[in-house]
């Protein structure tokens, strides 16, 4: 079994992919949606554009709530933390891993279960983003100005781009007689996803997205059918970015 964040970084372009998006959300006590940072354990990158953001290197243990309080000598007060448990990344990726496929064979390894690989605000993946693309910090991230993570991600070509690198690392396991298994887990997603787009990113109408547009129109006095009839209008107004239709 292999968790990919923590396993071996093969492209360092991808540590900073998610710069700009941040970690999941929350609502700040002004009640307005704030976004938490993502902590770096890789040492930091060549002209690294978030430097006071890169925790420490891939050697030091990641943040553990039982390192956090006085009793818990010595790590405490060294143990640097925000009390977020998920946020932190080493730098571990689909090419790293790739890049070690012939030392597993070596060590008689015959099939590889992934952690979840799925897009995903998380480390561990277990709160999908979107199901069907790699996460660009595990794949290849394309940005809306080319090389520069801090002008946020071109959603469409980098799920095309991140998914040819994992194209190219089953096709390697493949040929080096390495069979992959996948966690799905299909049962549920998180908050900062397609499917239910809490914070309005992503191209997709997610559930969130649709209904608090609609809830809006109804606590100003209007029917929810007609409230409803009104969201879709302003949605079929709006050209899809995947299709270039209404």
């Amino acid at each position: 079994q292999i968790f990919p964040d923590r396993f071996f970084d093969g492209n360092k372009d991808n540590n900073r992919a998610k710069l700009l998006d941040g970690y999941r959300g929350y609502i700040g006590t002004d009640g307005t949606l704030k976004r938490y940072e993502i902590q770096y354990y890789d040492g930091g990158v060549e002209n690294d554009p978030a430097s006071s953001q890169v925790w420490g290197s891939w050697r030091d243990y990641p943040e553990n709530p039982r390192h956090a309080t006085p009793e818990n000598k010595p790590y405490y007060p060294n143990s640097k933390t925000d009390n977020i448990w998920t946020n932190e990344f080493y730098g571990g990726d689909i090419q790293g891993i790739e890049d070690k496929l012939d030392y597993l064979k070596s060590i008689g390894i015959t099939a590889i279960y992934l952690n979840p690989v799925a897009w995903a605000a998380s480390n561990h993946k277990y709160d999908a983003t979107d199901y069907k693309s790699l996460d660009p910090m595990s794949g290849q991230p394309v940005y809306n100005k080319d090389g520069d993570p801090n002008s946020g991600l071109n959603y469409e070509a980098t799920r095309a781009a991140s998914d040819r690198v994992y194209q190219a690392f089953a096709k390697a396991a493949e040929e080096k007689g390495i069979k992959l298994i996948a966690d799905g887990v299909f049962n549920h997603v998180g908050d900062d996803s397609i499917y239910f787009d809490r914070y309005e990113k992503y191209p997709e109408i997610g559930a969130y997205e649709y209904w608090k547009k609609v809830w809006d129109k109804v606590n100003t006095g209007k029917s929810q059918e007609k409230a409803e009839k009104e969201v879709i209008k302003e949605y079929e107004s709006i050209k899809n970015p995947l299709t270039g239709k209404n």
